[in-house]
């Protein structure tokens, strides 16, 4: 790679912690990249033990943005950030 590439995902789940939906909000530009992100996502549920300050009140489900960014420099390096 040439260039720096960020996925960021909208992660929906249910108030158990399983995956409801998974979108791409912004691609990277590199769609397997963007595939490994959602992959990533779908292999880490359900996610156990989602804190009741997180459901949301009208609908219950929790919902989030995730951020994987894969930095190419001296050395690529893989880094996520949740907001």
């Amino acid at each position: 790679g040439f260039k720096d590439r960020e996925t960021v995902l909208l992660v929906i789940l249910r108030g158990d912690g399983t995956l409801k939906k998974v979108y791409v909000l912004n691609a990277s530009g590199a769609e397997f990249l963007d595939e490994e992100a959602i992959s990533a996502v779908q292999q880490g549920a359900p996610f156990h033990n989602v804190p009741e300050g997180l459901k949301d009140k009208h609908d219950g489900l929790v919902k989030f943005t995730f951020h994987f960014l894969v930095e190419v420099g001296n050395r690529p390096v893989f880094r996520m950030r949740r907001y």
